[in-house]
């Protein structure tokens, strides 16, 4: 189950980032649970911590980085969707 919610939880990412939207770690995390919830990971299971987050980070070189123009004026509200 874990490799599934790694590979849903890329996916996203990847999606959001290809439509030049700004995700943080928060916002990553909360994605996460979702995900984590609809493959029935119990929260006991998987807690989306700040740990994990820095562990998906590296294991997929991601970085934060500042977004500026046009695609910084998106709503996180969007990547939510």
């Amino acid at each position: 189950m874990e490799g599934k919610l790694m590979k849903f939880s890329l996916e996203w990412f990847t999606a959001q980032r290809s439509k030049n939207i700004p995700i943080s770690g928060p916002l990553l995390q909360e994605k996460a649970l979702q995900i984590a919830e609809e493959l029935g990971i119990s929260s006991g299971e998987f807690k989306a911590s700040n740990g994990w987050l820095e562990k998906f980070r590296h294991r997929h070189m991601i970085g934060y980085r500042q977004i500026s123009g046009e695609s910084s004026s998106v709503s996180t509200t969007t990547a939510e969707e």
